[in-house]
């Protein structure tokens, strides 16, 4: 098949009509900008083979041009030797019609589809022709053809390999096996399927339902041994003298706790008592110790505030002294101070002095630069002014140049054309040849016009060049040249173009002096520019401006006495301190004395109101001295009571043997009656559930699931076996498939490793058994396809798209390969 012809009208960007005319049957290529709507003629064609004409999808609409309308999509196209013109419109008004253009023959509507598809099947197959068919970026995602796409591929093959282990009858085995195998596992992952699969899933059912039975059954004669187990053991643990001796038992170690208890809760009775005897003996014994004690420390302060006052007499002197010292101190060190200020206020003023003495010599030089600057400025206006009164530039010297040469040119070129007259003259035959009464000279003359020349005695030459278009429109286009040149030579002021070439020259060389006044100027301007050498010089004159003390003692003067101040001052200040330190310890001790002296003063007055009268305080003491001896008494007689008990009560552990028999006995008591309920609601459970067995027949369950189990374990084993069998065949089948499958392939790989040898000379190319390309070998090592890089996949893409056409056009189904950009990531 070949596409001649392809026409559009309302298609994408294509809203008028456009046509491809007269593609040949080779190689046709499409040529044009982005957005130039090539690859919208591609999918208009695509469109037009794949997508019946009552079709409306989303693919159709992006087809709709912008402004509205219908797609009409015309093909021209030869198959079989027949020559057709397929013509369908989409979305409004469909319609289709294939015509032959030899015989006038015409489908149309759903003849006219099923007549187009009849013809692609001739072709090879509508699915060869789409496998044929490599779009934008469609390249990588479709190197492997689907089992549709691959039958024209398999004819052309089976047209150079008769017959073969791994040809069309080794297939059509396999294929006749994975048929068988289909009912019962899935292609892929052999997992079971259909009836074996449910076969399989009804034997694993029954297994489970079959072991639950069992599962039942067996606790059934489980449930009725523990029953009788449970009767004996509630007639035991129910026996009338057995009960009332463990009643009584627990009754009389629970009396023989609790007299325990009491003896142990008297006993305590008595030592809190000792305990509250204790504690009033000593408090009486404290009251009177703190009374004798308060009367000791009334005297001692006494005495210690009778020495205070001397020593604050003492402290008073000290401090006196110490601050006389501080304040000539502190004076010395304040005269110091000042010398020292008055001194680097006169240092001040003599650095400002030689300061201004700078700032007077840096303005000068400043004030010297900025005229030199003006002065430079000045010559380069200067050198400007010049330059701009020379008209003469370079564009306008080119343009003279290039309406001077075309002038010339085209008149050297009417010189070469015209007739050239020569005159010789023979002796004495001189200025006897005239034009219009004047002599003509010896030589050649050019004549570019018509002439008439006069010869004395002899009659009249007229010559006239031939009539020509060439030569009035040369001439015409030399008198625009010549015009345009005067005006550009007027404009520049100069007579001809020699005289603007001197002008330029000159114009050249001053501009070259404007560049070199424009550096001086640049190398005398400092960083910053002119702006800040004025504000330097205006700062400059400012601090100049202020007045200032011209009688200064020398610098040097100043800062030796300075330096015998400092000298001064680092001896007045350490004494000034050690003045201030003294002075400040013997406040700090005048203030802990006074400090000391008045809380000896508090307490004396406390322990004063806290005390009785001097003439009770005696026998306020006797009092406390009789308290104590009664609380020995009573502490006496308490002691006497808790010996006593101590003799009747048991010690720990006697306590919690006693306290652990009355528990255990009373807790077997308990156990006993927990026992017995927990054993009568076991029996009753064991009871119920053995009439819900009795119900529920389970002995004849597991009769009936054992049946059904075999049956269905039989019908598994034997679909086991065929499936076992046919996969056996298979695996046979595939390898010895895979024996052959260079033979069988050999015909697309003679096709493909001639082109991938233009690309990668010396490399080979291997074809998976899906006619997709498996691996790449450029050097001695072997690269799996999906492994090369996204430009390499895509060149060999294309040319397996390459290999499948030439497979096809020799086995006589030629069907076209069409690229719609398909080097996408290619280089």
């Amino acid at each position: 098949m070949k596409i001649l012809a392809v026409r559009l009208a309302e298609v994408g960007c294509f809203s008028a009509p456009v046509a491809l005319e007269g593609l040949s049957g080779g190689l046709n290529v499409l040529a044009g900008a982005n957005e130039a709507g090539k690859s919208t003629i591609l999918a208009a064609l695509r469109l037009a083979f794949e997508q019946s004409h009552t079709q409306k999808n989303q693919r159709l609409e992006t087809l709709r041009p912008y402004g509205g309308g219908a797609p009409l999509i015309e093909v021209d196209f030869s198959v079989r030797g027949a020559t057709w013109r397929l013509r369908k419109r989409y979305l409004a008004s469909k319609s289709a019609e294939l015509r032959n253009l030899a015989t006038g023959q015409i489908a149309r509507g759903a003849d006219a589809e099923q007549l187009l598809a009849d013809l692609l099947a001739d072709a090879g197959g509508r699915a060869t022709f789409n496998l044929l068919w490599a779009a934008q970026k469609e390249a990588l995602t479709s190197q492997a053809p689907d089992d549709e796409a691959t039958t024209g591929l398999k004819r052309a093959i089976a047209t150079e390999i008769a017959t073969t282990v791994g040809g069309s009858e080794a297939r059509n085995v396999r294929t006749a096996v994975r048929k068988e195998l289909k009912p019962y596992v899935t292609a892929k992952t052999s997992q079971p399927t259909g009836e074996y699969d449910a076969a399989i899933k009804l034997r694993k059912r029954l297994i489970s339902d079959l072991e639950i039975a069992v599962s039942r059954r067996d606790a059934a004669l489980t449930r009725l041994d523990r029953l009788a187990d449970l009767k004996v053991r509630e007639a035991e643990l129910d026996h009338p003298a057995e009960t009332v001796a463990r009643t009584q038992a627990a009754s009389q170690a629970e009396a023989a706790a609790a007299q325990a208890r009491d003896a142990l809760q008297k006993h305590r009775v008595a030592a809190d008592a000792v305990t509250a005897a204790e504690n009033s003996l000593a408090l009486a014994r404290n009251a009177r110790d703190r009374l004798a004690a308060d009367i000791e420390t009334l005297a001692t302060l006494a005495a210690e505030i009778a020495v205070d006052q001397d020593t604050s007499r003492e402290i008073a002197s000290r401090l006196a002294d110490a601050e006389a010292v501080a304040a000539e101190a502190r004076e010395a060190r304040d005269a110091a101070r000042h010398a020292l200020t008055s001194a680097e206020r006169e240092l001040k003023a003599a650095l400002h002095a030689e300061r201004r003495q700078d700032a007077q010599r840096r303005l000068a030089e400043q004030t010297a630069l900025l005229a030199a600057i003006d002065d430079a400025t000045q010559a380069g206006l200067a050198l400007r002014a010049r330059l701009d009164a020379m008209p003469v530039t370079a564009d306008l010297l080119r343009q003279m140049r290039a309406e001077d040469d075309a002038a010339c040119r085209l008149e050297d070129r009417l010189s070469a054309a015209a007739p050239k007259l020569t005159i010789a003259y023979a002796p004495g035959g001189a200025g006897r040849v005239t034009q219009d009464g004047a002599p003509l000279a010896e030589g050649a003359h050019v004549v570019e016009r018509p002439i008439t020349i006069h010869i004395e005695g002899v009659g009249t030459i007229t010559l006239a060049p031939g009539a020509s278009d060439d030569v009035a429109t040369a001439s015409a286009a030399i008198a625009r040249h010549r015009a345009r040149l005067s005006a550009l030579l007027s404009e520049a002021g100069v007579v001809d173009v020699a005289a603007a070439d001197v002008q330029f020259a000159a114009r050249q060389a001053l501009e070259t002096e404007i560049g070199e006044a424009r550096a001086r100027l640049g190398a005398l301007t400092p960083p910053g520019g002119i702006a800040k050498l004025k504000s330097e010089i205006e700062t400059l004159g400012v601090h100049l401006d202020a007045a200032i003390d011209e009688d200064i003692r020398p610098r040097s003067d100043i800062e030796r006495e300075i330096e015998d101040i400092r000298i001064a001052l680092k001896v007045a200040e350490p004494a000034d301190e050690a003045a201030q330190r003294a002075v400040f310890t013997e406040r700090e001790a005048a203030a802990r004395h006074a400090v000391m002296s008045a809380d000896r003063l508090k307490r004396a007055g406390n322990l004063e109101d806290k005390l009785p009268p001097q003439q009770e305080r005696d026998a306020l003491t006797e009092r406390h001295a009789a308290a104590v001896t009664a609380a020995e008494r009573a502490l006496h007689a308490a002691v006497r009571e808790l010996a006593a008990w101590r003799d009747q009560v048991p010690d720990a552990a006697r306590l919690s043997e006693l306290e652990a028999a009355a528990s255990r006995a009373a807790e077997a008591v308990r156990a006993i009656a927990r026992q017995l309920e927990e054993t009568r609601r076991t029996i009753a459970s064991l009871e119920g559930e053995l009439r819900a067995d009795r119900n529920d027949d389970v002995e004849a369950r597991v009769a009936e699931l054992q049946g059904a189990l075999a049956l269905a374990t039989a019908r598994v084993t034997r679909m086991e076996e065929d499936v076992a069998a046919l996969q056996l065949l298979d695996a046979e089948l595939r390898n010895e498939e895979m024996r052959s499958r260079d033979q069988y392939l050999r015909p697309i790989t003679d096709r493909l490793v001639p082109l991938i040898d233009l690309v990668f000379p010396g490399a080979d190319v291997t074809v998976a058994e899906n006619f997709a390309p498996a691996s790449l070998r450029r050097t001695s090592e072997r690269e799996a396809i999906a492994a090369l890089s996204e430009g390499t996949q895509e060149q060999i893409a294309v040319m397996v798209r390459l290999a499948f056409g030439r497979l096809m056009a020799d086995a006589g189904n030629a069907i076209p390969v069409i690229l719609d950009d398909a080097l996408v990531y290619s280089d």
